[in-house]
């Protein structure tokens, strides 16, 4: 990486140094006539012959996490369903609770076609076709282990009304 930078730094420099003239194709001045402009210097650092350089850090902010919401079932049911909806570039987190080979079937609806989840084992791990970019919108498997399951639901354009329905078997 230090050698594209330092590669970088010399086509700039270069390129800086060059002098281009477009006044219908007569050039009386030379090509480098500004020689008392300021030239670009590389230093290396003490510790290596690489250039030190230095930038301030990039920040990518993460989508924003609504507060957690625990979904669970009405005495005698194995399924529950949840309206809501999530703003632009933001998510919501549900967490239900369940046990390593049981069945759980998850749909999601919106009105703007347009909500999306994942689903996190309790280890963190994403779930096979309901992982971060696979934008799930129905899943049925069999759960690989116990513990609270993270469904995560957010919009793909825009602010997202939902229905969404769990099911565990």
């Amino acid at each position: 990486m230090n050698i594209k930078i330092l590669l970088f730094l010399t086509v700039v420099a270069g390129v800086s140094a060059c002098s281009f003239s477009f006044n219908n194709g007569s050039n009386t001045s030379p090509a480098n006539a500004n020689t008392n402009a300021a030239k670009p210097t590389i230093t290396p650092s003490s510790a290596s012959t690489t250039p030190e350089v230095k930038a301030s850090p990039v920040a990518v902010a993460p989508k924003a996490e609504t507060g957690t919401k625990r979904i669970s079932f009405k005495a005698g049911e194995s399924s529950a369903t949840v309206s809501d909806s999530v703003v632009r570039g933001e998510r919501s987190i549900y967490v239900i609770g369940a046990k390593s080979g049981q069945t759980m079937s998850i749909d999601i609806t919106s009105l703007e076609d347009n909500a999306v989840f994942q689903i996190k084992t309790p280890g963190g791990k994403f779930l096979a076709d309901a992982g971060d970019g696979d934008d799930a919108t129905v899943w049925d498997g069999t759960l690989p282990a116990s513990g609270d399951y993270k469904i995560i639901v957010g919009g793909t354009r825009g602010n997202a009304s939902f229905k969404l329905t769990v099911s565990i078997d």
